[in-house]
This record gives structure tokens, C-alpha cells and sequence, in this order.
């Protein structure tokens, strides 16, 4: 009965930290628990296989006469001052850009520039070739 009761000697004891080792700061501590991939790349080329990939689309006259409409239409804005919200939806072709193949996009924002000679619009940050413009809607809010 009074064994169970007894402690271990070194229950007591102050720990003093290792001789052998120094002490580790939190900060690098917590490096020991981040995630560890054993195969770089991989969620990547996973998530790439994922997506679809078309070939891109012509427009009939009908189309790129609408859309040429909203474009000048847009243009009219951005020269007036005002920077009209649209949605866009465009092709963006592969990261490697020879291919025909890609993804189509939809993208709304504010647009920044418009620019007629070498034809590209640009919205948020991205520019994009009137040629890959598949849709273009002029936000309610934006007209005046």
C-alpha cells in the first residue's frame, strides 16, 4: 500500500534542458509541425489536370459587331473619366502561350485603359486582346 503512494525520485527534480543540445526558440519550434510534402509539385499538377481545356471559339459577324458597339461604348466612358464596371468573358490561353488551347474566363471589374491600336482592353489588372473577348456586358450601374 505505501509503494503505490511513493513517487519517483526524479519526479522532483528541476529540469535543467539538455547538455547535449541547446535550447530551441519557439519560433523555430514551430517549423518542427509545418506541413511536409514528399511530393513537390504534385497537388499542382493534380490541379491542373482538373481543368478543362478547349480549343477557342470564333465569333460570327453578328457577335464582333456587338461587341465592337461595347467596346466604343466602354471607350466613350473611359474618355469622358468615369471608369464603367463590365464582365468580360475571354480566353486565356496555356502558361506556355503557343498552343490553341486554354480556358475561358469570366471577369468582372473596373475598367483601366482601352487601348484602340493595339487592341486590348484593361480590367483589374488584366490586360486582354479584343481577339480573345468572347462576351462583354456593360454593368447596369456603370451606364449614365
Amino acid at each position: 500500500m505505501e509503494r503505490e503512494n511513493r513517487k519517483p525520485e526524479w519526479i522532483h527534480k528541476q529540469w535543467t534542458g539538455s547538455k547535449k543540445y541547446p535550447h530551441m526558440p519557439m519560433a523555430e519550434r514551430a517549423k518542427i509541425f509545418l506541413p511536409f510534402s514528399a511530393l513537390k509539385g504534385y497537388e499542382a499538377a493534380i490541379e491542373a489536370k482538373k481543368k478543362i481545356r478547349v480549343s477557342k471559339k470564333e465569333l460570327s459577324e453578328d457577335m464582333k459587331e456587338t461587341l465592337d458597339r461595347k467596346l466604343h461604348e466602354i471607350m466613350y466612358f473611359v474618355e469622358q473619366g468615369t471608369h464603367p464596371m463590365v464582365t468580360v468573358i475571354f480566353f486565356l490561353r496555356e502558361k506556355d502561350g503557343t498552343g490553341e488551347e486554354g480556358e475561358y474566363l469570366k471577369l468582372t471589374g473596373m475598367v483601366g485603359k482601352v487601348d484602340l491600336n493595339n487592341r486590348w482592353i484593361q480590367i483589374v489588372g488584366q490586360k486582354i486582346n479584343f481577339a480573345d473577348i468572347r462576351s462583354l456586358t456593360l454593368e447596369e450601374n456603370s451606364r449614365r
